[in-house]
């Protein structure tokens, strides 16, 4: 299948044109992800020092809540985010998982997990920082590593 993109002034409304023989579920997945405009959440803005940032979805090492104020971790620093994290929850990836009340973590950056006491599960990030997976999501993670998510 050919396909163009044209760049247009941020003037005009963006729009989207399918030409095609025949619908299936695959076209129809393709206009559902266009619609809901699911392509524009592979960010979430943020600030640091007063200006708002972008960071990208792959950059994200763990979210935590701290005093109602959400932190967006990544390898090298960290960003304040307004949105809650249920909020957060809905529109990351798969790999993000919610593993205690206040902390939600990219899976794909996870080096080790080691058991802790009280039915805890330690996980040692790339960055070289610890999180603890609480007794109730240690399930849900468990399931998601042996591929049942």
């Amino acid at each position: 299948m050919k396909v163009k993109v044209n760049n247009i002034d941020e003037i005009f409304e963006e729009n989207a044109i399918l030409n095609l023989h025949k619908s299936n579920k695959y076209s129809d997945e393709i206009v559902s992800f266009l619609e809901k405009e699911n392509f524009r959440m592979e960010t979430i803005v943020c600030t640091k020092d007063g200006k708002f940032h972008y960071i990208p979805f792959f950059e994200i090492v763990f979210i935590e809540s701290y005093k109602n104020i959400q932190i967006v971790h990544t390898q090298t620093n960290s960003y304040n985010c307004s949105k809650r994290l249920y909020e957060l929850e809905k529109i990351l990836p798969k790999h993000f998982s919610r593993i205690s009340k206040s902390t939600i973590l990219n899976l794909k950056f996870v080096k080790i997990y080691k058991p802790a006491p009280s039915g805890l599960m330690k996980a040692k990030l790339i960055n070289n920082k610890d999180v603890y997976i609480s007794r109730h999501y240690v399930k849900k993670v468990k399931e998601f590593l042996s591929g049942g998510k």
